[in-house]
């Protein structure tokens, strides 16, 4: 690990900008960090939590990917994917606003799965998978989710129009570190139970 944190480190030190990584070695237990402690907007990697949430609400029954959503223009003021340039009030279903939220990083599938599957939920996911130190912003009932313009609540750092989530490390640092960190102890489950 010596070696992954010396090459880590020379790589963030020839950047022109701060940079932070966060290792957790599942295997050893071990753990490396550079900045790991510093709270960052967590960008577009917090799709990937809304992602598993939503996949959630729908394994327990709450939703459905065959279900109707319709694309509002509250969501449309953003700067990512194609959905921002079409004339709202149309319907997809949850699955399709899922594969756009993911595949072009689209922001308005991404506000209105937020709305669908609620802020509150998506936090609460996050905790229950260990992400107990990344905040996706306050609940809805005291922080709108909406485009700025409409909340006046934030003006930078904002994606879907919702409160920028920070990111800090709890025993994984962003959304993605997570979801790679549940995919390896589901692999290795799955080899002790073959061996």
């Amino acid at each position: 690990m010596d070696a992954l944190i010396k090459r880590m480190n020379a790589l963030c030190d020839a950047l022109p900008f701060q940079t932070s990584w966060y290792l957790h070695d599942l295997d050893r237990g071990a753990r490396a960090d550079r900045l790991g402690d510093v709270p960052v907007p967590s960008a577009s990697t917090r799709k990937i939590s809304i992602l598993m949430a939503g996949l959630k609400a729908v394994h327990d029954g709450k939703l459905s990917l065959d279900q109707k959503v319709t694309i509002d223009s509250r969501y449309q003021d953003n700067d990512s994917g194609t959905f921002q340039h079409l004339t709202p009030g149309f319907s997809i279903t949850l699955r399709d606003a899922l594969v756009m939220m993911i595949i072009v990083s689209d922001n308005t599938c991404t506000g209105t799965v937020v709305d669908l599957v609620g802020l509150g939920e998506i936090q609460r996911f996050c905790e229950s998978v260990g992400m107990t130190r990344t905040v996706h912003g306050p609940s809805s009932a005291t922080r709108p989710v909406g485009p700025p313009a409409a909340t006046g609540a934030w003006t930078t750092g904002s994606w879907a129009g919702m409160p920028p989530a920070r990111a800090t490390r709890p025993r994984a640092a962003s959304a993605t570190v997570s979801t790679a960190a549940m995919s390896a102890r589901r692999r290795r489950i799955r080899r002790r139970r073959t061996a």
